[in-house]
C-alpha cells in the first residue's frame, strides 16, 4: 500500500475501532445485539439505556485510573 493509501484508511479505521469496542462491551457483559423489547420506542430507550450504562462505565474506569485528574 502506498503512504497516501495509508493515510486516507486510518481516520475510518480509529473511528471503528472506537465503535468495534462499545458493541464488544454490549455483547461479551451487557446482554448481547438482540433486544427483549417490543416496538420502536421501547427499543430506542433500551439502546439508551445501554448507552448511558456504557458511559456509566467508562467514567468510573477512568476515575480510579487517575482520581488525581479530577477535580
Amino acid at each position: 500500500m502506498t503512504a497516501k493509501h495509508k493515510e486516507d484508511n486510518r481516520e475510518p479505521y480509529q473511528l471503528r475501532a472506537k465503535v468495534e469496542q462499545v458493541f464488544g462491551h454490549w455483547v461479551n457483559e451487557m446482554g448481547g445485539k438482540l433486544m427483549g423489547s417490543i416496538g420502536k420506542q421501547s427499543v430506542k430507550a433500551t439502546i439508551g439505556v445501554k448507552n448511558l450504562l456504557y458511559n456509566f462505565k467508562r467514567y468510573g474506569f477512568w476515575e480510579n485510573k487517575n482520581p488525581k485528574a479530577v477535580g
